[in-house]
């Protein structure tokens, strides 16, 4: 089951790599109409992140598919590591609001699909919420606050400070400083929810508690800030060329 899970993630990872590659040199837009709209090339930017997504967590074999196999370290901060490295990368590649929740989503449903047609293989990592952490501390602004106090009235004192902010003469983009404490704090949304969460599920807890798991609360945000870190480094510009 290891070498069989592991050689299906690499595949999977480099069909998911060339397929955003092909996406990305068909040119798009990829954006349609309001926010979230996405064009059919759009969708497929999504759906071929979402296929390396799966890559990234196929690829380190057992601890996919078999619960038992699973462990606070070394398997957690390195399945953050994959997985927050190809949502931030989503997010330099398309970058719009909502666009790494929506890769996480797209990898995320099939997957849960399989394991709920097939009990004996293990529940996907619960990367949900680490996505939609990265999501709103890649893209949360001042005038999101203050457009908040609206309908949050112990927002309204804070929301009036912000209401004036200067508008932007290009449009916004996360910067690298940004995204490292994003990153940050997606991994350590990640290892808070997926510690309890695999107890539940039946792992081994002697793999989960004690050193293990602080091992994890420590290197699962480290992990999220290299996995950062890394999607920035990317010329994402020359992905688009053969």
């Amino acid at each position: 089951m290891l070498v069989g899970s592991s050689l299906l993630g690499l595949v999977l990872l480099a069909s998911g790599i060339a397929s955003v590659r092909a996406a990305l040199k068909g040119g798009g837009p990829f954006r349609s109409g309001p926010w979230p709209g996405l064009t059919p090339a759009g969708a497929r930017l999504v759906l071929a992140l979402a296929g390396g997504l799966g890559g990234t967590q196929l690829v380190l074999g057992a601890p996919e598919v078999d619960i038992a196999a699973r462990a606070a370290f070394p398997w957690l901060p390195l399945a953050a590591l994959g997985s927050l490295f190809i949502l931030a990368l989503a997010g330099r590649i398309l970058p719009e609001p909502g666009v790494l929740s929506a890769v996480a989503g797209a990898y995320l449903l099939p997957r849960t699909l399989v394991s709920y047609l097939v009990p004996e293989v293990a529940p996907p990592l619960a990367l949900w919420p680490a996505a939609f952490a990265l999501d709103v501390c890649l893209w949360l602004r001042r005038e999101h606050v203050a457009g908040a106090g609206a309908f949050l009235p112990g927002l309204r004192p804070v929301a009036r400070r912000l209401a004036f902010s200067p508008t932007p003469a290009q449009p916004f983009r996360p910067s690298q400083r940004r995204a490292r404490w994003a990153g940050l704090l997606a991994g350590l949304v990640l290892a808070a929810v997926e510690l309890p969460y695999d107890l539940i599920l039946g792992a081994p807890p002697a793999s989960w508690i004690g050193v293990p798991g602080l091992a994890a609360l420590t290197l699962t945000p480290a992990a999220g800030l290299l996995a950062t870190w890394l999607a920035w480094r990317v010329p994402v510009e020359s992905l688009n060329h053969s």
